[in-house]
């Protein structure tokens, strides 16, 4: 019984330890990910900046003052921008989406926006609650 005790503590220390978030300068994030920021954002306007290393995998967070969100990977390519209140900036939202979203839901602002590298999409959330899916040219492929 100890010893299975000790094997469920050891592997969830464990577990602990290979997944840790740390809060980190701007200037620690990778390249592309400081130019993100620098053309699109305020640098004052940063209220934390955060590494999560989860094994070999590198990813960082960027929050702002007013609750928005950027998510990079390791490499500094963003992966996902996000606000808890309003809307996300038009400017950082590719101008087809943004176009589509706008003349087909004209009541609505996009809550997040976020990519997949891997699958060359975008999905992008709504305030109401809707989810739209884009493929990597920015057309419209679907709901979720």
């Amino acid at each position: 019984m100890k010893k299975g005790l000790l094997l469920i503590v050891a592997v969830l220390s464990f577990g602990f330890a290979a997944a840790q978030d740390k809060k980190v300068e701007f200037n620690d994030l990778p390249a592309d990910a400081i130019n993100f920021v620098r053309q699109y954002f305020l640098v004052a306007d940063i209220a934390s900046v955060w590494k999560d290393t989860d094994y070999n995998d590198e990813e960082y967070s960027v929050i702002f003052k007013d609750g928005l969100e950027v998510e990079f990977n390791g490499e500094g390519d963003w992966k996902d921008i996000k606000v808890r209140r309003g809307r996300v900036p038009n400017h950082v939202v590719p101008e087809k989406i943004l176009t589509q979203v706008q003349a087909t839901f004209p009541f609505e602002s996009i809550k997040e926006v976020s990519r997949s590298l891997k699958y060359k999409k975008y999905e992008v959330e709504l305030t109401d609650g809707q989810e739209l899916k884009f493929d990597e040219q920015f057309n419209f492929i679907g709901m979720k």
